[in-house]
């Protein structure tokens, strides 16, 4: 019994990767690339969170991306320019372009 529990979710942590994985592979790919601002940062340990601005529709949109402290993360300071790649539909799900494309 308890190996099928396992199995299961193990079936449903592999679910959930490959949707996120797909959604960051779209935005990436065909998601507008606007310029933004980072406003906010932190690292804790080898994590952190990064929060920039961009304007998209007319309207202010503050996004946060969760990282992992790299040299490219740790680069980055508040007021720095950065490319947004948006999510059309949830533009607070967007991403920092070239921390995931080299």
């Amino acid at each position: 019994p308890i190996g099928v529990w396992l199995l299961i979710l193990g079936v449903s942590f592999l679910g959930l990767l490959l949707r996120r994985v797909s959604r960051m592979t779209k935005i990436l790919s065909s998601g507008p690339r606007l310029p933004a601002a980072i406003r906010d940062m932190g690292f804790f340990r080898d994590r952190g969170r990064i929060a920039f601005s961009f304007s998209f529709q007319g309207k202010e949109v503050t996004a946060r991306a969760v990282v992992m402290k790299t040299r490219d993360t740790q680069a980055l300071s508040i007021g720095d320019p950065v490319e947004a790649a948006v999510d059309e539909e949830k533009p607070e799900r967007s991403l920092i372009f070239h921390l995931f494309i080299e």
